[in-house]
């Protein structure tokens, strides 16, 4: 026991010592160059002209002339490892800031910096000008003294690089005039592999002398702020309190990164830059990767998503540095571990403040300090792999390294057990939630592993939905069948329609289960097969959504989406498919149809592709107001097959052909002992409604009972896939013959009644010869004398006779005489004595 416990002090005492001969600042080694071997001051105008040839004052501010010149006492050293070096920093605004803290300290000047708003490209695809707006311009300055000069370059997350997910091309749209590139008169929505291959060792050769370079990397912030307005649809600054409840509830976790695939994109971004580097015939003698912390630090800024995340990403990248690959010869900049936020106080909203950034100052040359002592050990050969190091230093810094890196993965290893522990009983009651709409009684062995119980289940709820409220073109008739259909299925057994549809849309509760990170972990465990399944019936319900409310789908569907990025890959394939369904030939003007100006020529048509599979759909398909035939029939398996087969080779004959169908490509079989076996289906899962949907637009429905055709005439007759690949004529029912007898004696009759309406009262027809006029004219005048007349009552008459004398007697003269009369007494003057008298 007193050996073992001398061990331990004597290990203490020596990795102290180390430590303190780490952290202490290391002399001037013996082969660094002289300040006075940069370029000269005096001819400082003619390096510069030929390093910036084709800028203007305008482009390059200040002068590299002015940056070179002598500079006062700095305010901090630099290590010695930093010099004769080219330090590159590529990040967001938090690395443009320390970029400008860290030139100001190494220079002793207020404005040391020389900004690049355009430089030419010569390499890659990208020959021609590029022009970078204020926010996001090239940035270098240079330390005389130490022959250091620190470059900054600004990047745009890990989300830009291709496939680039369409929540993130919002939020770089928003973005467009202050921060993304002009090259060739366009915005351009750089992918940051693209920069870091071709752009940045380009602009390094140009305008930096050619030294072993460092590079600082990260990718945090922007990466964050795209997740956080995708979740809220505006910018952080318009946030209501409507949109920090729902930030409140996303929950946010591992499956994010490798469902948005955030390692491996950093992984291709890191690969990039350093291939760009070699092919310029230029060294990197160290890669440095730094962290981001708790910033900002109230709800309003959006803390709960982007510290969440932060960490998240900080996390990822320990793990990816423990296995190696690319990342092995990494060092981490820890700055989220060195920097506690305590305060609001210590966040510049989603900044940080000078103090802050001090912290990252420290943490860097530790961090550079470490890696170029070990670069010096092993370039002496002091170091063998798997073996004790004769540099005190360096053995002491790894061991403290190994410790504190086992002490996390111990703590990863509980912090991953209790989340399983977590995880496990969120996706219980998921699927408890689930089943309780659907009928279903939850048993023991579906909760013991609930990922596949609560997958199906998940399924089976979207298909439920999709059949009761139907699909395409669906007539009245036919969705009373449906129902029908529905209940005697046994397919949804114990399911009430009306109540499913009720929880479905008019609540929320079921479709922010679809949203959770509990049934994404299940759609992850599931088989390929069942994903491409989920993954189009998800798409559809949408879809049914959209068209039950005007084209308006539930803000509540987007996190959904955010869950399954998967389904924008097969939303663009399913437009593919409808562009070349709705595209017609052009047609030639010697055979176009000349017509009257107010003829519909342009309106809807299909390809002629479109237009024969069209027609083989009415055929296969029954009537659907007759009746629907199931989804297992064969005639319709047969030519959805055929279908699928004809448009996949189409599909793959496009760009991105391999990329769409890899969703429903099948898996390789497995061998018992655990070898990959021949491949015997090519495809795990076939979209057969979705088919239907988009090449039968307007023909197909789709509901509980099945498939049927919309439009098909009365007396329709379906048949075989054989006979409409044939391009046999469809045959018409005994029922159309009746029905046009039915008319012909219809016809009939109405011509009898207008026969008979041809004659006259007494039965004989009006255009008889011999019919006798006189003798018919003579009875009707006799019955006419021989009926009795009416006379009026005494009154009327009298009333009568008064009115015809008063008529009389008013004639146009006496009118006249009367109103004279009645002129001359008004105009007439009265007297008084006369008035009097009377």
């Amino acid at each position: 026991m007193g050996i073992q416990r001398w061990c331990r002090v004597f290990a203490l005492g020596a990795c102290t010592m180390a430590l303190f001969l780490c952290l202490r600042e290391p002399g001037t080694s013996a082969g660094v160059q002289e300040p006075s071997q940069f370029p000269p001051t005096s001819s400082t105008s003619s390096t510069t002209t030929t390093r910036q040839k084709g800028f203007t004052k305008l482009e390059v501010l200040p002068t590299l002339h002015e940056t070179l010149q002598e500079t006062h006492q700095p305010f901090l050293r630099s290590p010695v490892s930093l010099r004769e070096k080219n330090f590159i920093i590529a990040g967001d605004s938090n690395d443009q800031r320390f970029f400008v803290i860290l030139c100001r300290r190494l220079t002793g000047r207020f404005d040391p910096i020389t900004y690049i708003e355009k430089v030419a490209v010569q390499k890659g695809d990208f020959n021609g000008s590029i022009m970078w707006p204020e926010a996001a311009r090239t940035q270098f300055c240079h330390d005389r003294e130490r022959n250091l000069t620190v470059m900054f370059f600004f990047h745009y997350g890990l989300f830009s690089l291709l496939p680039q997910p369409h929540w993130y091309l919002d939020f770089a749209k928003r973005r467009a005039e202050t921060h993304y590139p002009l090259w060739r008169r366009k915005r351009w929505m750089a992918p940051s592999t693209d920069l870091a291959q071709f752009v940045w060792p380009d602009v390094i050769q140009q305008l930096l002398p050619k030294r072993p370079l460092i590079l600082l990397l990260q990718s945090s912030m922007w990466d964050s702020m795209a997740v956080l307005e995708s979740l809220v649809g505006t910018r952080v600054s318009q946030m209501k309190d409507s949109d920090l409840q729902r930030l409140a509830a996303a929950q946010l976790s591992e499956a994010n990164l490798s469902q948005w695939s955030w390692l491996d994109r950093a992984s291709s971004f890191l690969q990039s830059f350093q291939q760009g580097i070699s092919a310029q015939n230029l060294s990197v003698q160290a890669t440095l990767w730094r962290t981001n912390p708790n910033c900002p630090a109230e709800a309003q800024q959006g803390s709960v998503v982007i510290n969440r995340l932060s960490g998240l990403f900080a996390e990822a990248v320990r793990g990816a540095m423990l296995k190696g690959g690319p990342w092995s010869q990494s060092c981490l900049v820890d700055w989220r571990k060195h920097l506690e936020i305590k305060s609001p106080k210590q966040c510049d909203h989603h900044h940080y403040t000078k103090e802050g950034y001090e912290v990252l100052m420290s943490v860097l040359k530790e961090c550079v300090s470490f890696v170029m002592a070990e670069e010096r050990a092993v370039s002496k050969g002091q170091v063998r792999p798997n073996s004790w190091a004769s540099n005190e230093e360096l053995f002491c810094k790894q061991l403290e390294l190994q410790i504190l890196t086992a002490h996390d993965a111990f703590k990863r290893l509980t912090d991953a057990a209790a989340e399983l522990k977590e995880g496990l009983e969120e996706q219980r009651s998921v699927l408890r939630a689930i089943c309780l709409v659907m009928g279903v009684v939850v048993t023991p062995e579906m909760t013991e592993r609930p990922q596949e119980a609560l997958f199906a289940e998940a399924t089976r709820l979207l298909h439920a939905v999709l059949a009761l409220t139907g699909e395409g073109e669906v007539p009245g008739p036919a969705l009373s069948r449906s129902l029908v259909a529905f209940t005697a299925s046994t397919s949804w057994m114990n399911c009430r329609p009306q109540v499913l549809l009720s929880e479905w849309f008019d609540s929320n509760r079921l479709l922010d289960l679809f949203g959770s990170a509990s049934l994404r972990t299940a759609y992850d465990c599931a088989p390929r097969r069942y994903r491409a399944q989920f993954l189009c019936a998800l798409n559809r319900t949408t879809m049914a959504e959209a068209k039950r409310n005007n084209d308006c789908v539930r803000g509540n569907w987007h996190p959904v989406m955010m869950q399954y990025p998967e389904i924008a890959l097969w939303r663009d394939l399913r437009d593919k498919i409808k562009l070349r369904v709705w595209t017609p030939e052009p047609v030639e003007e010697k055979t176009k149809r000349r017509g009257s100006m107010w003829d519909d020529e342009e309106g809807k048509r299909t390809s002629n592709w479109a237009t024969t599979w069209r027609e083989r759909i009415r055929k296969v398909l029954p009537r659907g107001i007759d009746g629907f035939v199931n989804a297992g029939d064969k005639e319709v398996r047969l030519m959805v097959s055929a279908l699928w087969q004809d448009i996949s080779d189409w599909v793959q004959t496009e760009e991105q052909g391999p990329r769409f169908l890899s969703l429903f490509t099948a898996e390789p079989p497995q061998a018992p002992d655990g070898t990959e076996a021949p491949q015997v289906d090519q495809w795990a899962f076939i979209p057969a409604s979705d088919l239907l949907l988009v090449v039968g637009e307007g023909i197909v429905g789709i509901s509980a009972e099945g498939f049927g055709a919309a439009d098909a005439k009365p007396g329709h007759e379906r048949m075989s896939f054989d006979e409409a690949m044939a391009g046999k004529k469809e045959k018409v029912k005994e029922v159309e013959n009746d029905e046009k007898e039915k008319k012909k004696s219809k016809d009939k009759d109405r011509s009898k009644s207008r026969d008979d309406k041809k004659k006259d009262k007494d039965g004989k027809p009006t255009n008889d010869p011999d019919f006798n006029w006189e003798k018919v004219w003579r009875e009707r005048v006799q019955i006419s004398k021989q009926r009795p007349r009416r006379s009026p009552p005494p009154e009327t008459r009298s009333d009568n006779r008064r009115s015809r004398s008063r008529r009389r007697g008013r004639s146009r003269s006496n009118r006249r005489s009367r109103s004279r009369e009645r002129r001359d007494r008004r105009r007439r003057p009265v007297s008084g004595s006369r008035s009097f008298s009377r």
